[in-house]
């Protein structure tokens, strides 16, 4: 049911921190251990950012808590990594069901290419999921970090290449500075990142 290491240890998630950049979540979701009913959040949603609300052309960034996913597309993708499958009975788990959540929302309402701003607002969530407790001193990033996403442009447009070449420019920097090994991809095409 869940991968087992060589030791024979289930490998559910427990312990292992997800940083989800997307959509924002459905913090009450049954398959994250939130209830709707009493609008309890999740426990194992551990913290949030909300970058959605930044304003490119004034270059100022309003703080904005509500990380609820307003199309579906960041609790989708949090399921797939994290859901328990509460809701389907146990037959739809994702990979990792027990792992910890720290949910970053870069767009507001729609998927990226309706949101101008994401370029910015990408760049400082994944800096931000590398230093999961703020200090600055990037000594506690996320084991994982999600970017699922992408636009219904061209993957070469402007907009789209400028992004991605920021986000590898920033991943190989911290590969570099951690000595950890990450992987990006845009749209259809995966690089991998080694340090």
């Amino acid at each position: 049911e869940f991968f087992i290491d060589e030791n024979g240890t289930t490998l559910d998630g427990t312990g292992v921190k997800v940083a989800i950049i997307d959509t924002g979540i459905d913090p009450f979701h049954p398959d994250f251990g939130g209830d709707l009913s009493t609008f309890t959040a999740s426990p194992r949603i551990k913290k949030t950012w909300n970058y959605s609300s930044y304003n490119p052309n004034q270059f100022l960034y309003t703080a904005d808590t509500d990380i609820t996913d307003k199309c579906g597309h960041g609790t989708h993708v949090a399921s797939i990594l994290a859901g328990d499958g509460t809701m389907s009975g146990g037959l739809m788990k994702g990979v990792a069901p027990n792992a910890d959540l720290y949910i970053f929302k870069i767009f507001h309402r729609y998927y990226a290419s309706h949101c101008s701003s994401y370029s910015y607002s990408s760049l400082w969530a994944l800096e931000d999921a590398f230093d999961l407790d703020g200090d600055d001193s990037f000594e506690t990033p996320a084991d994982v970090i999600n970017c699922s996403w992408g636009s219904d442009g061209h993957p070469d447009d402007r907009t789209s290449a400028i992004t991605l070449q920021n986000l590898l420019e920033g991943i190989n920097f911290e590969s570099y500075s951690s000595g950890e090994e990450y992987i990006g991809g845009s749209e259809n095409e995966t690089i991998a990142v080694v340090s």
